[in-house]
């Protein structure tokens, strides 16, 4: 009888452990099925918000810092790239219609102006680097500091580019010198009154040459080389054309062409020093009244 109580409590003993061994798998089945039901579900959620401080401070360092240096590449190339785009369309020719033009810098450096119609000027000087406009949208035209950066000295005093003195800005004539030569160019203007408004425009360009150790012309007043004449240059009135005022306290205007001839007197005298700019030039052969008076190559232009 005792053998068979220990047969059955060995049996039944066996039955519990196993019916508790399929509780415990069935319960341990559906936990780690609730499990991963919640992980699934909480990882688009997780991925869309980090769930922790550390998770954003881990992820949005490593993750954003390659990204936000991209965009800042991207955007600094397209600005470049607008400004390239923008540049080169300032260089480019602009309607025949229009009365001067400044075209695309060729490998030489220099830059093709259009005057008058049909005249062709080929420089190295950028007109619209000297281009500024004023608070109330008005064209001003940095003449000294053009002929400063070629090497002129303003009323043969002032030479610093970046002076910004009433007296430097103002200068009406300028010099240049390159060994016993010196290239003085006089500007001058018209002053008078149209109706009751007081006018002042460009009127008048000479280039001089002088020599320096003896302060007479350069080539002597009988001279009749015209490549080594002196330029007497007279601009007709055209009120209606002037686009720039000159800055200083002077503040004469000139247009366009104007500005260009100037332009092309400041860069020519700087590079090709003792040769007259108009007769290097023989597009302006067509006309514009050419005339030699002693040493003097005169035009009246447009």
């Amino acid at each position: 009888m005792k053998r068979k109580i220990n047969a059955l409590s060995r049996a039944t003993k066996k039955m519990v452990s196993i019916l508790l061994a399929i509780v415990f798998t069935i319960a341990m089945t559906t936990g780690c099925s609730n499990s991963t039901t919640n992980d699934n579900a909480s990882a688009p959620s997780e991925a869309k918000t980090p769930a922790t401080p550390q998770n954003i401070n881990c992820s949005s360092i490593v993750n954003s810092e390659p990204s936000e240096t991209r965009v800042t590449e991207d955007s600094s190339s397209t600005d470049e790239s607008k400004d390239i785009s923008s540049s080169s369309e300032s260089e480019e020719p602009v309607d025949s219609d229009d009365s001067s033009s400044s075209g695309t810098t060729p490998a030489d450096g220099l830059y093709t102006y259009t005057v008058y119609g049909d005249i062709e000027i080929r420089m190295g000087i950028n007109i619209d680097d000297y281009i500024v406009i004023n608070d109330k949208g008005e064209p001003f035209v940095r003449i000294f500091q053009m002929a400063a950066d070629n090497g002129w000295r303003g009323n043969d005093i002032y030479s610093d580019p970046s002076d910004t003195s009433t007296d430097a800005l103002s200068s009406y004539y300028f010099t240049h010198y390159d060994g016993d030569i010196e290239t003085k160019l006089t500007l001058m203007d018209y002053s008078e009154y149209i109706g009751d408004t007081y006018t002042r425009q460009l009127s008048l360009m000479n280039v001089e040459f002088f020599n320096t150790n003896t302060g007479e012309y350069y080539y002597g007043e009988t001279n009749d080389n015209p490549a080594h004449m002196d330029l007497l240059l007279f601009v007709s009135k055209h009120y209606e054309a002037c686009k720039y005022r000159n800055v200083g306290g002077t503040g004469w205007k000139l247009s366009e062409d104007d500005l260009i001839i100037v332009a092309y007197l400041l860069w020519y005298g700087s590079t090709n020093p003792g040769k007259n700019a108009f007769d290097a030039a023989q597009s302006f052969e067509k006309g514009h009244n050419r005339s030699i008076s002693n040493y003097l190559l005169e035009y009246d232009l447009p």
